[in-house]
């Protein structure tokens, strides 16, 4: 068994289907990093060594690894992290896709960086004085609290 890290990877335990080295020529060019054995206990338990699990912050109560098996016998063990519920709406697809719209725009410098929270305000009530269109149900400077003094404006 060899610890490797192929693309789009952590890391990963790869085992072919008779539980040797899977392509090692091929992964030890590949991937410098850890190399070893693991002993499978009777009751089917693996512990990876304490290295790799403080690594990959497997070493904490609950932590989880993904286990995949591929058509070519290639058993895959990757280090999972766990993503709290209140949080799981960010890792989707359409929150993602508006988080890269969002770095596309800082990338190209279209932003207005504010002081503070009333200079922030300050903007968007002169935006909205000088807008001629205002897309229905869109926040506007009445809208937003002033966090600096703690209360709605």
């Amino acid at each position: 068994m060899a610890a490797v890290a192929p693309s789009g990877c952590i890391a990963a335990l790869l085992l072919d289907s008779n539980g040797a080295d899977a392509d090692t020529e091929r992964m030890s060019a590949e991937t410098p990093g850890f190399h070893g054995y693991l002993t499978i206990q009777s009751r089917g338990t693996v512990a990876l060594p304490p290295s790799l699990r403080r690594k990959y912050a497997l070493d904490k109560p609950g932590a989880q690894v993904e286990i995949t098996e591929r058509e070519d016998g290639v058993i895959e063990v990757r280090p999972l992290v766990a993503v709290p519920a209140g949080q799981a709406y960010f890792w989707t697809e359409d929150w993602q896709a508006r988080e890269r719209e969002v770095d596309a725009h800082l990338a190209r410098g279209e932003f207005t960086d504010h002081a503070d929270a009333n200079a922030f305000l300050g903007h968007l009530d002169a935006a909205e004085e000088t807008a001629t269109d205002i897309t229905p149900g869109v926040a506007t400077a009445d809208d937003v609290q002033d966090c600096s003094a703690g209360s709605p404006r």
